[in-house]
This record gives C-alpha cells, structure tokens and sequence, in this order.
C-alpha cells in the first residue's frame, strides 16, 4: 500500500465522518414530530388552565365585592356567566388530558 493511497483513504475517511456528524448534527438541532405534539398538548393544557385560573379568581373577586346572592340583576346574570365559563373551562381541561 502506497502512502497516496493511504493519503487519500484518510481523506475519504475524514470527509465521511464530516459528512456523517453534519447530519446527525441536524437531525439533532430539529424537534421530532412526537415531541413537537407532545409540547404543544402541555401548552395548550396549561394555557387553559391559566384560563380557568383568571376565571374563577374573577368570580371570587365579585362574590367578595356582592356576596353570593346579589340584587342586581345584571351582576347575577354576569355571575352566573362567569360560572357557565368557568364550568366550560374545567370540561375542556378534563378532555384535553
């Protein structure tokens, strides 16, 4: 074996590793499908629960400003729609896991 021959056996050798690290470099770099899914369903379960949070924490500041049984209607009927969304909100959480 000459030392050309090893020379350019060594090149075709280093040129492969290079060729072969670039790609499991980007293969790396870039989130797969199922993590991707996998995030996003975290996400959006986290975002309705932060939802759901500022929902009741609303409500409880109107029980505490009026009581539970206010005389104004329209308090009532904002009340009761704040429960509705409130209720409507834990429903999608509970299917979204």
């Amino acid at each position: 074996m000459s030392y050309k021959m090893m020379g350019f056996m060594a090149a075709v050798l280093t040129a492969m590793s290079i060729i072969i690290g670039g790609v499991l470099a980007i293969e790396n770099r870039y989130a797969h499908c199922g993590d991707v899914k996998t995030i996003e369903k975290r996400l959006e379960q986290k975002i309705r629960a932060d939802r759901l949070d500022a929902l009741q924490q609303r409500y409880w500041k109107f029980e505490d400003r009026y009581g539970k049984n206010p005389t104004d209607p329209l308090i009532k009927e904002d009340m009761r729609n704040q429960q509705e969304k409130i209720i409507q909100e834990k429903r999608g959480l509970e299917k979204s896991e």
